[in-house]
């Protein structure tokens, strides 16, 4: 009777389903974790996600930025102006310019107006690393860099003839973009602008500051 009890005891208990047995409490026990990995498995999705659309809205304006300003550029450079072409951007757009590029480029024309018969370091277009344009640049690639990018622009000359690629930096400005920097063969402009405005310390000790780190 009693070996009876005890087997019709716990059946009843699993039909009324009013017991648990070492068994299931194991089972929910194991499955108590799931749902806290199941989420960051979620936010680590969200977050690639999110750095995902970033990127792309970023490329975006950037490439919006730098062909704009090449659309604009290239006719002036083309064109008969006094003085060099890239003063014309300190005058129209030097909001384009890093505060250390603006001032850099307006030393050297500083440090130009003084000598006769000479250039200084720039004596090519900075902006198109070259004295001879093509009828149009275009934006071809555009790689993040730390909290930079860096951007390649394509000469694309009527005549076939091929040029090297301009290189370049652009940093975030508010919610536009702003030229940093650009790079030539061994060298790069903020080095170049660097020298002269050494020359023009006494009259413009902003630009050595900015772009030497010393007044």
């Amino acid at each position: 009777m009693t070996r009876l009890l005890q087997f019709i005891f716990p059946l009843w208990c699993i039909i009324a389903s009013g017991c648990t047995t070492g068994d299931s409490s194991e089972r929910r026990a194991s499955t108590e974790g799931t749902p806290k990995v199941d989420s960051v498995r979620a936010d680590q999705a969200n977050d690639r996600l999110t750095a995902g659309l970033g990127l792309q809205t970023d490329t975006a304006s950037i490439r919006l930025f730098v062909q704009d300003f090449y659309d604009w550029y290239v006719p002036v450079a083309r064109k008969e102006v006094d003085g060099p072409a890239w003063y014309h951007v300190l005058q129209s757009r030097d909001t384009s310019l890093t505060t250390g590029l603006a001032a850099g480029l307006r030393a050297d024309s500083t440090v130009q107006a003084g000598l006769k018969g000479e250039v200084t370091n720039l004596n090519f277009d900075p902006f198109l690393a070259s004295q001879d344009p093509c009828a149009r640049y275009e934006v071809r690639a555009i790689q993040p860099k730390a909290a930079l990018y860096t951007v390649t622009v394509r000469p694309v000359c009527s005549s076939g003839n091929k040029m090297p690629d301009v290189h370049m930096e652009v940093a975030r400005h508010g919610n536009g973009w702003q030229f940093e920097n650009f790079f030539y063969d061994g060298t790069d402009l903020r080095a170049l602008l660097c020298e002269t405005a050494k020359q023009a310390a006494g009259q413009r000790p902003v630009a050595a500051e900015l772009l030497c780190g010393t007044t």
